[in-house]
């Protein structure tokens, strides 16, 4: 897996189409897209200016996709409920690594993402 992550890396950096980016880890083209998504939403999760922000961008990333995949069950609630709690030790890891306390991000925790659900 970690081949996986340097090459998609270097794809990004050097904007390989998708047949190179396919042929490079040996995947069907077809599942290219799937696999740059999950490439940036990780890089975008491990750049989070703070511990509080990578937390929030994993959450919203399990929850974005328990959506697209129809979350409509008691199965699928518990699945999606598995996966903020591994958002939730991976925030733990990131805190003890700093040497901090959640307590410092309750207010960034609490905050609100500015998003305008008035339409």
């Amino acid at each position: 897996m970690l081949d996986d992550v340097d090459t998609l890396e270097r794809a990004e950096q050097e904007g390989w189409d998708d047949v190179r980016l396919a042929e490079a880890l040996e995947i069907e083209e077809e599942h290219v897209v799937h696999w740059r998504r999950s490439y940036q939403r990780a890089k975008a999760t491990v750049d989070a200016p703070t511990p509080a922000e990578s937390f929030r961008r994993g959450a919203r990333f399990s929850i974005q996709d328990a959506v697209e995949e129809g979350l409509s069950d008691e199965r699928q609630i518990e699945d999606l409920v598995v996966q903020i709690c591994y958002r939730a030790a991976d925030l733990a890891y990131l805190l003890n690594m700093g040497q901090e306390r959640l307590s410092d991000y309750s207010a960034a925790l609490r905050a609100t993402s500015g998003i305008d659900d008035s339409d």
